[in-house]
């Protein structure tokens, strides 16, 4: 920039005394440092350093690459030649700069983004004596999807041939474990695992592990990341069964998750005071039915036996009494047994044993089937005795009026 002023004018004359005063204006990018990207896979990316106000005695530019393996950075390339071979990613790679109304605009281009091409760039401008004037760095993160996530139970490892089963199965009479393995992914994936319900999250209530890094191994070939969501400890609780175990992956924009469903097995009990008898009239006699409530899963199997004193033993209903057994669901793995009497007599006034079991145990019960002092049969006829004489009172009423 050229500043002309008049400094001074001469009492003795009308000539003019100019100063030429020069002020070069600091060169500068146009962009703060530390630039970073992210792109998927297979797609274009330009990386531009825009320097302003830098129009004179610029005369190189230099693009590097920080790797992993060496504090040295790699040298790609001197203006737009390139110093490593134009082959393999290389072959995707090539620089490119334009001049613009106060500077220059160096980019450095890269095709088809690959995970490999992920790192630290550095873009220099060189002076004419060679020094740095200018640099600006770059962070480029191309995305890598992860491979697989894998759900598993009851083992800290997995490998990548190992089918899982679904559902997922738990007892409550044995402690277990949930984890997630991840396979892949770049830059590194967030994992996180929960437990939820249709309602609600219980996943905050277990005891969730640190994230582990397994790395690639001959299973996998690629880095991974396992988490666990409770450890073999923990004691897995009925409230859990019939969750989704969902284990969730982010890696910047990418996001992905898979679940499988819990179930947790119980053994059977039987609820405080679930169990009653009833007696019921009917047309041409009486019934009655025993029902008891019980929690159980699976539900597994239903036995009734009976007995007619307490000296014996329990024998097995059979088809022959002609008794009905059924089992109906009463809430989430809640049940209720009925052992029903088409058609009540003395013999079935007994003791009688409901066993429910599964693979995990079993529970059994006692229920006593007793006369009533006054059979249901003999209350409805006195009822209908009493309806009969009000009948009767009110014909008599009607004839005095």
């Amino acid at each position: 920039m050229f500043d002309w002023r008049h400094c001074r004018r001469s009492n003795s004359s009308a000539s003019y005394i100019t100063v030429l005063v020069v002020v070069f204006i600091i060169p500068s990018f146009a962009e703060a440092d530390d630039q970073r990207f992210v792109v998927d896979q297979l797609q274009n990316i330009h990386l531009d350093c825009i320097v302003k106000n830098f129009k004179f005695g610029v005369v190189t530019s230099k693009w590097s690459k920080q790797q992993t393996s060496s504090v040295l950075p790699l040298l790609l390339f001197v203006d737009d030649r390139p110093l490593r071979p134009v082959a393999g990613d290389f072959a995707r790679y090539n620089t490119s700069h334009t001049e613009q109304t106060n500077g220059y605009t160096y980019s450095l281009n890269i095709y088809n983004t690959q995970s490999q091409d992920s790192g630290q760039y550095a873009c220099e401008v060189l002076d004419t004596r060679g020094n740095t004037a200018l640099r600006m760095n770059f962070t480029l993160n191309v995305i890598d999807p992860v491979d697989n996530i894998i759900l598993f139970k009851n083992f800290s490892s997995v490998n990548a041939t190992d089918a899982p089963v679904y559902p997922f199965r738990f007892s409550t009479a044995a402690p277990g474990s949930l984890g997630c393995h991840v396979i892949g992914g770049n830059p590194q994936p967030n994992v996180t695992m929960s437990l939820a319900s249709n309602t609600q999250t219980i996943g905050q209530k277990l005891l969730l592990a640190e994230k582990q890094w397994i790395g690639p191994d001959a299973g996998f070939q690629k880095p991974s990341w396992q988490v666990v969501l409770f450890a073999d400890q923990i004691t897995i609780l009925p409230e859990y069964d019939g969750t989704m175990a969902v284990c969730s992956v982010s890696i910047e924009t990418y996001n992905a998750s898979s679940s499988n469903a819990v179930l947790v097995d119980a053994i059977p009990y039987f609820f405080s005071n679930g169990c009653h008898s009833e007696q019921f009239s009917v047309k041409g006699g009486t019934t009655a039915q025993l029902s008891c409530r019980f929690h159980a899963h699976p539900v597994g199997q239903v036995t009734w036996s009976k007995k007619m004193t307490a000296t014996q033993d329990f024998q097995l209903i059979a088809d022959s009494d002609g008794l009905q057994s059924v089992v109906i669901l009463d809430g989430k793995n809640d049940f209720i047994a009925k052992l029903m009497f088409p058609q009540l007599d003395d013999n079935n006034f007994q003791l009688y044993n409901l066993t429910i079991s599964n693979d995990l145990g079993s529970n059994s019960t006692v229920i006593k089937l007793s006369k009533s002092s006054a059979s249901p049969t003999s209350k409805n006829a006195y009822i209908q005795c009493l309806l009969s004489i009000v009948l009767l009172l009110k014909t008599v009423a009607k004839s005095y009026d």
